[in-house]
């Protein structure tokens, strides 16, 4: 007796398949040193860890409280992990004897989210020392 045998197949179309999960970044800051008094420019570094959960691209730049950003940077993961990230400031000036700031990592790509800001401040000692008046010059005379 010849027996009939069936065989089912099921096709599976990328619209049948689960979506993978909500590509969830995380991004965190810290500031080094956080508060520095002494001669400038203030010296600053901004160590960061981005983790993801698979593998992927994030686009991301720093971002400053002054209103400056910093170039976009690419990190390629090969699969779930962490990438660390730096920025180097260097601040205090003629002008600027002091400023209380931050420091941020914007994700760009594949969703847009920051970091919580990482903080620091600065107050130099003693000024720099002003150029002296005359033509060509926009400082105001001294005193």
């Amino acid at each position: 007796m010849w027996g009939v045998a069936i065989i089912l197949m099921a096709i599976v179309t990328p619209a049948d398949r689960p979506a993978p999960g909500p590509f969830a970044i995380s991004a965190s800051l810290a500031a080094h040193p956080r508060s520095y008094s002494g001669r400038c420019p203030a010296k600053f570094d901004f160590d960061g860890l981005i983790t993801v959960p698979r593998a992927g691209l994030v686009t991301y730049r720093f971002i400053r409280s002054d209103g400056g950003a910093e170039h976009e940077q690419l990190l390629r993961f090969d699969a779930e992990g962490s990438q660390s990230v730096h920025l180097h400031w260097e601040l205090g000036d003629k002008v600027l004897w002091g400023y209380e700031g931050w420091v941020a990592i914007q994700i760009l790509e594949p969703k847009r989210q920051l970091s919580a800001p990482a903080g620091f401040s600065f107050r130099c000692s003693s000024p720099a020392p002003r150029r002296p008046s005359g033509p060509g010059n926009d400082l105001p005379p001294s005193d």
